[in-house]
């Protein structure tokens, strides 16, 4: 992993710092459901003004196409973490324009500035070189805190750092710090557990832990692949067909390195109607009528008690549709639940994973929970994140 700079290598006192923040996080009716994100964020922020800075916090929410639309507008988000913090933040509707530079410019040492979703511009996602000098042009240095963006080439993600000194928040630090032991000194018993809907977005990640997992829990969508390359009849459960050669591989490889791949042997299906009032219990072939949606009832077992004597276990994805309630969360909550009853490290790779963690209340009881569901499994199968690319090239001066 490239060497960056953390923001303890920075001088902040009277200075502005443009502060990349992951506040995508998910809202009711204007008020937000889950603020995980917000509340890691907290750190970087307030080492900021502790230390006579002057905060300008950036971030996205959704996906408004490139313009302004209310239904993504970051100002809930910014009153929350006004409520978190117990610090006023100023918030401006813009991302560029006269009252941006108004606001960024009557900052004062100590004080917050909250800007608009910056995916109201149409710059960000295409990394606009004409962008990334307008915000940067905000402050001093810039600082990213978005472990769950830093996998994508955006203006305010890779785009700032060619005109400011740039350098990693605690937040990121602390994500990247925990990739790096994972993938340096993994422990034995050491049980991966693959869930989602795909498996393609999985194989780089197994390819790269294949020489220090023990054990590889296939649960989800990305178990019927596996499943129907095997022979099993998986009925209309998700399978992706052309993936069919590369888990033949996966196979091979994972024989070959003594490393052992679970899949269920049992399935809560529901018809392919999709009607979630019939669902019931299935052995391994599903009727070509019914499609899966959650471990049943041994694999649970099974899955669990593997992960309950792991000396380190990692969460990616979710074992079925979760986010359904009772009974289709039945196979994620044991293994959510296990995860916490196990005494060795156990981490939870973000995005669904985390949700689900939050949902069974058992965030206290998991040594590390990933902002970036994306971003984390992108660095664990390739070593690499723009991102974080970005800061080892930023200049060093303020």
């Amino acid at each position: 992993m490239s060497r960056y700079r953390t923001l303890d290598a920075i001088e902040v006192q009277g200075k502005t710092a443009l502060v990349r923040v992951d506040h995508n996080v998910p809202l009711d009716d204007g008020k937000v459901r889950s603020d995980l994100r917000i509340r890691r964020s907290i750190p970087t922020i307030r080492s900021i003004l502790d230390r006579g800075g002057k905060a300008v916090l950036l971030t996205h929410l959704g996906r408004p196409k490139g313009k302004p639309d209310p239904e993504f507008s970051v100002a809930p988000v910014a009153r929350h973490l006004e409520h978190l913090m117990g610090h006023p933040v100023q918030f401006v509707p813009a991302v560029t324009g006269d009252d941006v530079r108004r606001a960024v410019d009557s900052l004062s040492a100590g004080e917050i500035l909250y800007l608009e979703n910056v995916r109201y511009e149409p710059g960000e996602q295409t990394n606009d070189p004409d962008l990334a000098r307008t915000l940067a042009s905000y402050a001093d240095f810039y600082v990213n805190d978005a472990f769950g963006t830093c996998h994508r080439a955006h203006a305010s993600v890779v785009g700032v750092t060619a005109h400011l000194p740039s350098v990693a928040g605690q937040l990121v630090r602390a994500e990247l710090l925990y990739v790096k032991e994972l993938l340096a000194n993994p422990r034995s018993p050491f049980v991966a557990v693959i869930g989602g809907i795909k498996i393609s977005d999985k194989i780089p990640l197994m390819r790269n832990l294949m020489s220090r997992v023990t054990t590889f829990l296939v649960g989800g969508g990305a178990a019927y692949s596996f499943l129907a390359e095997s022979g099993l009849s998986v009925g209309g459960s998700p399978v992706e067909p052309d993936l069919v050669g590369v888990v033949s591989e996966i196979r091979a490889e994972a024989k070959q390195a003594g490393v052992e791949i679970v899949l269920p042997e049992d399935h809560l299906v529901i018809g392919v109607d999709g009607d979630k009032g019939r669902s019931w219990v299935v052995d391994e072939s599903i009727p070509e009528d019914a499609s899966a949606v959650d471990l049943g009832p041994r694999s649970a077992v099974r899955y669990a008690q593997a992960i309950e004597r792991a000396a380190e276990v990692v969460l990616f994805g979710p074992m079925g549709v979760f986010e359904w309630g009772d009974p289709f969360s039945r196979g994620t909550e044991a293994v959510v639940r296990a995860m916490a009853r196990c005494s060795g490290i156990t981490v939870v790779g973000g995005g669904d994973s985390s949700r689900a963690v939050l949902a069974a209340g058992v965030e206290s009881s998991i040594d590390h929970i990933s902002t970036g569901g994306g971003a984390f499994l992108e660095i664990l199968g390739t070593g690499i994140l723009p991102g974080v690319e970005a800061l080892v090239a930023a200049p060093t001066e303020i």
